[in-house]
């Protein structure tokens, strides 16, 4: 299997320190967001090895918990990997209070686009989620809709498809949660990666 695909699977496998989802965390974003669980999510790859979207499945990827704050992320993987454009939608669901509203932000990781300010490999913020059929999932807790969606866009570190992921991963986890996710479960698939953040020169 490819290695973005592949390491995609075995992120949705990994369990952080802070254990599985569970309670208000799980449910708020359950309630927006169907689960793969992990035959479902190899069947898919297996099915779409070079292109694919997951939201054409009505289901997308729990990733794990970021431990502090406590986040759950969710994933939408668009791909299309012969043409090294991929799009990784990232919506972090936050931990709330007795009395709060659901409230969750969101980033795009993505390949540069063709036209436009955003010729770069970069990730953006989000308000929703935009499916493979063009609709969306509206993010709660951001209704008020003053917040730019294009600006700032950050440059990224990358120039395939699986240092999209790494990115994601080391903004999400950190340099050495992902560092030590690679050594003991990832298989190398990190490992080059990981060594060109940790020696930029």
């Amino acid at each position: 299997m490819e290695p973005l695909l592949h390491t995609v699977l075995l992120l949705a496998q990994h369990t952080t320190s802070a254990g599985n989802p569970a309670g208000e965390l799980l449910n708020e974003a359950s309630s927006r967001f169907a689960r793969f669980n992990e035959r479902e999510l190899e069947g898919f790859f297996e099915t779409n090895p070079e292109r694919g979207d997951t939201s054409e499945t009505g289901k997308y990827v729990f990733l794990p918990v970021v431990p502090n704050p406590r986040l759950l992320p969710v994933l939408n993987l668009a791909y299309d990997l012969p043409n090294n454009r991929v799009r990784l939608q990232l919506v972090l669901f936050v931990e709330k209070e007795v009395g709060q509203q659901a409230r969750a932000f969101g980033y795009r990781y993505e390949s540069p686009e063709t036209t436009g300010r955003h010729t770069f490999w970069h990730a953006q913020p989000i308000h929703q989620l935009r499916r493979h059929d063009e609709t969306t999932i509206e993010l709660p807790g951001l209704e008020d809709g003053w917040r730019p969606i294009d600006t700032p866009a950050f440059p990224l570190d990358a120039r395939c498809a699986i240092d999209l992921l790494a990115c994601l991963m080391i903004s999400l986890y950190g340099l050495p949660e992902v560092a030590s996710m690679q050594a003991n479960s990832f298989e190398n698939r990190l490992a080059a990666q990981i060594r060109r953040i940790r020696d930029p020169a």
